[in-house]
């Protein structure tokens, strides 16, 4: 019985961890990470880490919006996914997630909203893979809203997994 318990529990782990993976397919299967790592590998900048701006944002426990503006090619990119790295530095040992899409212009599909949006989702989405895993309702209620539009199934997903106390650099 034991064995057959373990066997039981192990085919459930699976199944959960399949659905995990398919809402996760569902709200993008874009890899946002390679403009990241193309503009990372551009340059290297410190710069912000000097900026006032850019320390009292980073400390701020509330909802901040933080804009650099500059003019073409000027480097903001560059300067973006470094401070994307500095960020993953300032928040390795926690449980906030930093979440990021860089745009190219010639790449058509990372202009579409849905591609953005979806992209967001599933970085935020793949952070709190233990909720899925503990909430059996949450994957049979995915099963039913799949039906709905795009948008409306990820935002439901966010809403339903993600804690409204949650915070995350995006």
């Amino acid at each position: 019985r034991k064995f057959s318990k373990t066997l039981s529990e192990s085919g459930s782990y699976k199944r959960q961890l399949n659905m995990h993976l398919k809402m996760l397919d569902f709200c993008s299967m874009y890899d946002h990470t390679v403009t990241w790592k193309q503009n990372r590998k551009a340059g290297t900048t410190r710069l912000f880490c000097e900026s006032a701006e850019y320390k009292d944002w980073k400390d701020q426990s509330g909802s901040v919006t933080l804009v650099y503006t500059a003019s073409l090619g000027s480097g903001k990119s560059v300067f973006l996914a470094n401070l994307v790295d500095d960020l993953h530095l300032h928040v390795q040992d926690s449980n906030v997630p930093v979440v990021y899409f860089f745009c190219r212009y010639d790449i058509t599909e990372s202009l579409q909203a849905r591609t953005i949006i979806g992209s967001i989702a599933r970085q935020l989405l793949g952070r709190m893979q233990s909720q899925f895993l503990n909430s059996d309702l949450a994957m049979r209620d995915f099963l039913d809203r799949n039906k709905l539009g795009d948008y409306e199934t990820i935002f439901f997903l966010l809403q339903r997994v993600l804690a409204s106390d949650l915070k995350a650099y995006i």
